[in-house]
């Protein structure tokens, strides 16, 4: 177990995070919606409103088109689908994928999934909209009225990670933590890592700031990899567009950044993934021969024998073009 030694900064982290105000989704805009609403009050239904980008037609066929999810939505939901754009992705989605917002016959939100792509899980967590008190938007509502039971913590943490809010995920997790007693357990350290999508959540610091002792609890491997996911996707995959960045010097910032000795030769091969994906060759051998130099005694041979490939496979294909 893991002694909470800052838990002062919690509840200061907690105190922050309730002050910022919830920021409201506007209804959708149009005559289906407003069709969709009169609909729905007739018929004591819900109005699901099924956003999907240009891309995610084969996403909407396979959660749209299940028959099983035909059914739930023909007996509760009156659907309307639009087209995601830039400017609801970034309020509702997060850019993560097709969202799912639900709103009761008084146009009021009451409930939202994002990202999911898969039928039957898109049906476990739409189906909370049919009941008052499992939506997710009465949760946040009894959260904002002062409830902080376990419970309800664990609940709104799940369902905002469900419902790609961010935020709000932040400001839960943070009550759930200064909510625990003075040792953590198990059971809530693997919680907190499974819910942990964002440098920006609680949970990261405590993993980052605990790494042995979570570790010793959860396995060292699933902590960094933890760990590693967010940085990377964070720190180093948001610059792949843009070849002017230098792999190299990003990661001595990430370094400095992120001092844990566990953590260096991880944020070195973050790099070379960089550098991979931009199909940089030229830049990734010199890059590679460094890294294999500096972390010899430390790559294991899978590693090893993937880049010898990757860079033969450049060399051959450089061949052939001349």
């Amino acid at each position: 177990m893991i002694v909470k030694q800052q838990r002062m900064k919690m509840k200061n982290l907690v105190m922050m995070l309730l002050a910022v105000p919830m920021l409201a989704l506007a209804q959708p805009k149009g005559s289906d919606f407003k069709e969709a609403l009169a609909q729905a009050r007739a018929e004591d239904k819900l109005v699901l409103v099924a956003r999907f980008g240009a891309d995610d037609g084969a996403v909407r066929e396979k959660v749209l088109g299940n028959k099983h999810v035909k059914q739930l939505m023909d007996g509760h939901f009156v659907v309307v689908e639009e087209t995601a754009t830039a400017a609801t992705k970034g309020r509702d989605a997060g850019g993560k994928g097709p969202s799912y917002l639900v709103y009761d016959g008084s146009g009021a939100l009451v409930h939202q999934v994002v990202g999911e792509r898969y039928p039957y899980e898109f049906i476990a967590k739409i189906k909370k909209s049919l009941v008052p008190e499992t939506r997710y938007h009465t949760l946040v509502d009894r959260f904002e009225r002062g409830d902080r039971s376990a419970g309800l913590l664990e609940q709104l943490v799940a369902m905002a990670t469900d419902a790609a809010d961010t935020r709000n995920a932040s400001r839960f997790m943070a009550a759930y933590l200064e909510s625990l007693p003075e040792f953590y357990t198990p059971e809530t350290l693997r919680f907190v890592l499974r819910n942990t999508q964002s440098s920006d959540m609680p949970g990261f610091a405590l993993l980052l700031g605990n790494m042995e002792e979570a570790g010793a609890v959860l396995g060292k491997e699933r902590v960094l990899e933890k760990l590693e996911a967010i940085i990377l996707e964070e720190e180093f995959l948001s610059h792949v567009g843009d070849r002017k960045v230098d792999a190299r010097a990003l990661a001595a910032k990430v370094k400095a950044k992120y001092p844990q000795a566990a953590l260096e030769s991880t944020i070195d091969r973050m790099a070379l993934e960089l550098l991979e994906r931009r199909e940089d060759w030229v830049v990734l051998q010199d890059a590679w021969m460094a890294h294999a130099n500096r972390y010899a005694g430390q790559l294991a041979p899978q590693t090893k024998d993937y880049y010898t490939w990757l860079l033969n496979e450049y060399a051959n294909e450089a061949m052939a073009a001349r």
